[in-house]
């Protein structure tokens, strides 16, 4: 019969002595040259204490000196436990005991937690940190912005608090206090989320406490979007520097950010296609995006060989356009919203949208799926410059006015 490895053979307890907080245990064992071991364990704890004899009578002794060490030190704690603090420590213990844990599981977490504090940081420290780090990877200065500004206003009311010591009851109450909506409301959180995982990556926190506040519910709604009208009466009211801005922005769905980042090198009026370049781009992710019949009929007239497509006063130039077509309240991010909502309502396809816009299928689906009738789609599409004819709509297939060849045909 095959020998039972040392790990797995069977200890015999002799004998066994309760000793308050702790119970000492002889076992015999099978461990040469050693036949007898004494261990100590406390109650509540893996942890455990042994000593290792050859005879049975060292052992014994050796048990009994610990017990009656274990009952000196039993009867000093006693002797120092005032009548109070022995009513509070039964409290913590009835406490503790409807969790499953005891006075040494709080004793360690607490431990824990001074440990953690003792290695943590300010949060306005962090704050600086992280924006540092951020400056440093090139990130955009738009995002850079608001990331100060929401980690700023946080850094206002917790810039002098350690990290590791908030909790996330004070700071969903904090998130309460701003009276935002559920999107903004996320967003501040995001922040905060970050904030806390650059702490811990530092060991300047041990948990993040924001993964302990639940994200708000946001309503489901279509974006504001431009009608056919106001669409139709801002490219007729754009001036020619930002004329192109509009007709990409409107009839390819590039962010605003990422025109003011492009140059005319990257839009070719001959393959029909506009190159959305990683540096561009705000996932710094290449796309192409088509450029429509009548996105190329505004932009042959203003197109150049290079140069940026948005001038520096753009903003400047967008505000004046607004007065001169009348809309008085502009939609947030209705370039954008406009073209998803229309371009879905056309084509019908999510895929296709998401790949022109640089969004995922769920938001484009999301905001944009049956937002409007189909019928709007192709007339949105069909708003060409009036020269084109006296309605200024045209049928999608028919082709645009040919240009004669010249700088304005990007290759």
């Amino acid at each position: 019969m095959p020998k039972t490895p040392p790990s797995r053979r069977r200890r015999r307890p002799i004998k066994r002595i309760p000793c308050g907080a702790y119970t000492i245990t002889v076992q015999a064992i099978d461990k040469p040259p050693y036949a007898f071991a004494v261990v100590k364990r406390q109650k509540g704890q893996t942890k455990r204490q042994t000593e290792y004899f050859v005879e049975k009578g060292e052992a014994l002794t050796k048990a009994q000196a610990w017990a009656v060490e274990a009952g000196n030190v039993g009867a000093q704690a006693a002797s120092t436990l005032t009548n109070s603090l022995k009513r509070d420590v039964m409290n913590w213990r009835h406490e503790l005991d409807a969790y499953g844990k005891g006075i040494g599981d709080a004793v360690a977490f607490y431990l824990d937690h001074l440990r953690a504090t003792r290695t943590s940081k300010p949060v306005s420290e962090i704050v600086a940190a992280l924006l540092a780090l951020k400056e440093k990877k090139g990130k955009r200065e738009r995002y850079q912005r608001d990331m100060l500004m929401k980690l700023g206003r946080f850094g206002q009311t917790f810039g002098g608090r350690m990290i590791a010591e908030l909790n996330a009851s004070e700071i969903e109450h904090w998130l309460d206090s701003l009276n935002v909506g559920a999107v903004s409301w996320n967003n501040e959180r995001r922040y905060l989320n970050l904030l806390w995982n650059f702490a811990i990556s530092k060991s300047w926190a041990s948990v993040n406490v924001i993964a302990k506040i639940d994200c708000r519910d946001v309503e489901a709604t279509s974006p504001e979007i431009l009608t056919i009208q106001q669409t139709r009466a801002l490219l007729n009211s754009a001036d020619d520097s930002i004329r192109g801005y509009y007709a990409i922005a409107l009839f390819g769905g590039v962010r605003d950010a990422e025109i003011k980042r492009l140059d005319w090198r990257s839009i070719n009026l001959l393959t029909g296609y506009i190159t959305i370049e990683s540096d561009v781009s705000k996932t710094k992710r290449k796309r192409l995006v088509p450029i429509t019949p009548n996105m190329k009929a505004w932009l042959l007239p203003v197109a150049k060989s290079h140069g940026p497509v948005a001038p520096e006063t753009v903003d400047e130039g967008k505000k004046a356009t607004f007065k001169r077509a009348g809309i008085v309240e502009w939609p947030q991010d209705g370039t954008r919203h406009s073209f998803g909502t229309y371009e879905m309502a056309r084509t019908k396809d999510i895929g296709h949208v998401s790949e022109v816009m640089g969004n995922s299928p769920g938001v484009v689906k999301k905001h944009y799926q049956k937002a409007v009738p189909f019928e709007q789609g192709d007339e949105f599409f069909a708003i060409f410059p009036e020269e084109q004819g006296e309605s200024n709509i045209v049928p999608m297939e028919q082709p645009a006015r040919r240009a004669q060849p010249s700088i304005s045909m990007v290759a």
